[in-house]
């Protein structure tokens, strides 16, 4: 996703986001995304382990609940879960 905000033909904020999610059977596995927020960066990466989801961020890594997946508009499962994994990732 692109975003421009322009005060005539100036850009006042721009924002990029792009994130790949992986699915196996029907369970997340996965999430990589990388966001510039008008110059600032941010990552976050999630995978599925035995103990549950293991989300890493420049701030550090946490592990969610086995049941977490990410916050994604096109899936209302997310709705239902436990825990859902937003771009700033906190469970």
């Amino acid at each position: 996703m692109r975003m421009a905000v322009k005060l005539g033909p100036v850009p006042v904020f721009r924002y990029r986001h792009h994130a790949v999610e992986r699915w196996t059977g029907g369970r997340f596995a996965s999430l990589e995304t990388t966001t510039d927020s008008n110059g600032k960066a941010e990552r976050v990466s999630a995978r599925r382990t035995d103990t549950g989801v293991v989300i890493e961020t420049a701030k550090g890594r946490i592990t969610g609940p086995a049941g977490a997946r990410p916050f994604t508009h096109w899936n209302p499962e997310v709705f239902t879960g436990p825990c859902s994994i937003p771009r700033r990732a906190s469970c």
